[in-house]
Parts: structure tokens; sequence; C-alpha cells
């Protein structure tokens, strides 16, 4: 059966009818496998929301059954019209749970910010109260129990911007969260041990946030709450991690300069929130054409305390003197170091006369630091630093040395950095997989047509070290910087 276009009524009732009446015809029998959201999505031209919900509303009904992983049954016929109006009842007399999520996801980062501001040591200690029944409600795996315990966690916020208006609306949107439709929907994501225990963690951080009167940090993880509860809510049946919204956030600009300024404003945010949180702030800095916009515009932000910075590099040629034109040292020196002046500075000596020497080296360094955020690009083969594919995704050390393949090696002479191709090293000093992903947060920026295709592989592709840059979709915080060229492959979302 083919599902028809939506043309009037509420859009996940339509939907919900039309598979009420394809159980009716006959055309999936008790035990069926419906087609996947997906597919649905393709034929009904509704949002995937909207099918999402038609879906929940059936599984109350018990009419369908969703198996995690495996997509969604039908549990029994349609014996009379008490389903469809129980249907019904649910989609068109609950507010669409999508569309207020969407709604607190635009406003809740900036209450946090309010909050951080104005609340009283009396309502902090109320926030304390009731993380402390969220974590019971989850110990207990009491779903509606942490539902309303997380729905007076947000209310408390609300009421400590001191503004009336924003506690009415905000009071309004989360009446709903322990509403049957809205259980239905997020019992997956519930019943994940991954997304409780992140989920929890951020509510902390959120609380700490408040407590610390940090503004910027409250509104960051408040972010960082909603990117996370994305993630879970819209997991297909069908497959658990394909055809999601990605947990990291991808920002595309007509023109590099305004893809550089965007990142290096994050990029200086994140520094000087953790410089104030923590009285320092350790960051990787990459090289290459990518970063020239993002380095231009970093190092003109002013406020930023610079002498409580440590800075780690990403990578370097073998054998390369810092003399040379192409020494990602020099363009370090050049492009950061001696505009900002770092307070700790941790280059790779390139032309070590052991190259693996250097690593342990370097891999003692770094072992006792924690990385606070990764200023990195993405290569036209895909790679991240020097990690050509197949990308080493398993090592635990921290600098490796690698081999650079010649699509690598093409694209450096390509970017002038060398007068022939024989002239590029083929070996490298390089951070590895692991060891970039260890970063608290990455800032990725990528311009350029002659990047497309390893944005669309980075995005779309299966996670695979053949597709190195796929591992990020791995990573909690990841920001993904591109240009209308670099992104012009992408499927339209």
């Amino acid at each position: 059966m083919s599902f028809k276009k939506v043309q009037t009524k509420k859009k996940s009732t339509y939907v919900a009818e039309q598979i009420i009446e394809a159980i009716q015809k006959g055309i999936y029998k008790v035990g069926d496998k419906l087609p996947s959201e997906r597919q649905i999505v393709e034929q009904t031209k509704v949002s995937r929301p909207s099918v999402r919900e038609a879906l929940s509303a059936l599984q109350i009904v018990g009419l369908l059954e969703g198996k995690s992983g495996n997509g969604t049954y039908v549990r029994q016929s349609v014996r009379n019209t008490n389903i469809k109006l129980r249907t019904w009842s649910i989609l068109e007399e609950t507010k669409s749970p999508f569309e207020t999520w969407e709604v607190r996801k635009t406003l809740e980062p900036d209450i946090a910010g309010l909050a951080a501001e104005k609340a009283t040591p009396q309502e902090v200690q109320a926030l304390k109260r009731v993380l402390q029944s969220m974590h019971k409600m989850a110990n207990k795996k009491d779903n509606k129990g942490f539902l309303e315990a997380d729905r007076k966690f947000h209310m408390i916020l609300a009421t400590a911007t001191k503004n009336p208006t924003i506690e009415r609306t905000i009071h309004s949107f989360l009446q709903n969260i322990t509403q049957e439709l809205w259980l239905e929907i997020k019992k997956n994501s519930l019943s994940n041990k991954e997304h409780v225990k992140t989920s929890l963690s951020l509510h902390g951080q959120i609380l700490s946030a408040i407590e610390n009167r940090d503004k910027e940090l409250g509104r960051e993880r408040m972010k960082r709450h909603f990117i996370e509860l994305e993630k879970y809510i819209f997991e297909d049946q069908e497959k658990k991690g394909e055809d999601i919204k990605l947990p990291m956030k991808v920002k595309i600009f007509e023109a590099k300069q305004e893809m550089g300024k965007a990142a290096a404003e994050e990029a200086a945010r994140m520094l000087k929130s953790t410089i104030k949180k923590k009285g320092e702030a350790t960051f990787v800095a990459a090289t290459g054409a990518s970063q020239f916009e993002f380095l231009e515009n970093l190092t003109s932000i002013p406020l930023i305390d610079w002498s409580k910075t440590t800075m780690f590099h990403l990578d370097e040629y073998v054998n390369i003197p810092e003399t040379h034109s192409a020494s990602f040292r020099k363009y370090l020196k050049e492009r950061l170091i001696d505009r900002v002046h770092p307070g700790s500075v941790y280059l790779i000596n390139g032309d070590a006369k052991d190259p693996k020497l250097e690593c342990e080296h370097l891999n003692k360094i770094i072992g006792t630091k924690e990385i606070d955020v990764a200023f990195i690009g993405i290569g036209e083969n895909g790679h991240l630093a020097f990690n050509d594919p197949p990308a080493d995704f398993n090592t635990e050390k921290p600098y490796i040395v690698v081999g650079l393949d010649k699509a690598c090696r093409k694209q450096q002479l390509d970017e002038g950095w060398f007068k022939s191709l024989n002239e590029v090293p083929r070996r490298a000093i390089s951070m590895s997989i692991k060891q970039i992903m260890k970063s608290k947060a990455i800032i990725c920026t990528v311009p350029d047509s002659r990047k497309a295709q390893a944005v669309k592989d980075c995005l779309e592709k299966d996670i695979s070290p053949d597709y190195p840059a796929s591992i990020l979709r791995k990573h909690k915080n990841v920001f993904l910087f591109l240009d209308k060229n670099s992104a012009k492959l992408l499927k339209k979302t």
C-alpha cells in the first residue's frame, strides 16, 4: 500500500487513520511489519515527528507494537471504532509534543542563562533536591516519575528568571511532559541507560552553572541537553543510529569569511568560559588553508586571556625543518602563537632524529592534560589530522607516526605548500583519532568545494575508518562549520 499525501486534518491524525484503514482492509495483518518511518514520511510528505506521533498513538491504543531496532509491527486487528476514536482523542486533544519541544529548544538555553544570573539560594537548593529525585526515579526505572522530576527542574529554572511571562509559557509547555503520548515517544530513550546517564549528567552541569553564576555555561549545557534529547527521540525503530538528526551542530554559511568568523566566535566563547570556570584552558590547533579565516578572526577577538591557555599541535611533517614554507610550526607561530602568546605551547618537532621518540615525549606531556577544545578541519580524502583512510580508530597512543597517501600529498601540493609532488613528505607525526575524540569539545571548520565529498562522506556514510571524519558523529560536542561550497553535496533536510 502507498500512503496518501496529507492535504487536510492534523497531519499525525491523518497518517494514523491511513494506517488503521490499511489494517482494516487486510493490507497489513497481525504480525506484519509496517514500512519504515522513512518510507511513510516519503509517501505522506509529512515531517518525521508527525509520523512518530501517529505511530506512538497507535502503540498506546494497542494496535501496533514497536520493536526497538527491528521496526513497527501490527499487534491486533481493528475490531471496532473505539481504536479510531481513542487515537483521534490522543492526537487531536493533546498539544503536539514535537512542536512543544521545538519551542522549548529555542527558549530554554536563554532561560538557563537568566536563571544563572538571578536564581536565589533557595531555588538552587530546590534544583538540587529535584535532581536527587531524578536520580532516584532513574534507579527505580520509573519513567513517569523521572519525567515529573524533570518537569519540576525546568519549571524552577523558569521561575528563577523572575519573569512571569516566561514562567507561564514554560509551565504551559511542561504540562505535556507526563502525558501518555510523550511518555510513549520517549519510552525508548528512557530505557537507554546511556541517555539517562547523559541526561542526569547534563542536568547536574546546568545546576553547577546556575550555582556558579555562569550564564554562558548554563546556556551551552542546556543546548547540549536538547541536542542529546533530539538524538534519542528521533532514533528510528527500524535501525538504531540510522537517519537520526545528528548530535553535532552543523552550521552552513554563504561565504567562508562568515564561516571563519562564526567558528572563531564559538571558539572564543568556549575558551573564555573554560578559563572562567577552571582558571585555564587547553586547546589543540590545526593548520592548512581551511584554518586561514578561522585563525585570523580568533586572534582578533578581545578579552581572551591567552596567558592562561595551553596549546597542543595537531600534526607535522616528518623531516621538514621549521624554516620550510610548509612547516606547520612556522604556520602556527606566524598565524597564532606570535599574535596571542599562549601561556604554554607544545609543538611537534617534525625534524627530530627519531619521530617515534618525539611521539613518546609528547605522549607523556599530553597524558597529564585534559583537552578542552580541539580546532580541526577535514581533508579532501576525509582525514582528521593526518589520519588518512583507512584510519586507525583503535590506537590509544596520543601521537603516532603515519604514512601519507597520494590524495593527501596531492592536496598539500594543490594548496601551494610544495612545488612538486615529490617534495611532499610521505610520513608525518599526527594526533591519533582517539586523542582527538577525547577533547571535551571539537570545532571543525571546512570550507571550499574541494571538500564537499569529504563533508558528505563524514555526515552520510557509515562510521568507518574508510571515512575518518565520520567518527565525529560519535562525539557529543562537535560544531561543524561549513560554507555553501563545502555543503553543496549534502542531502536537503
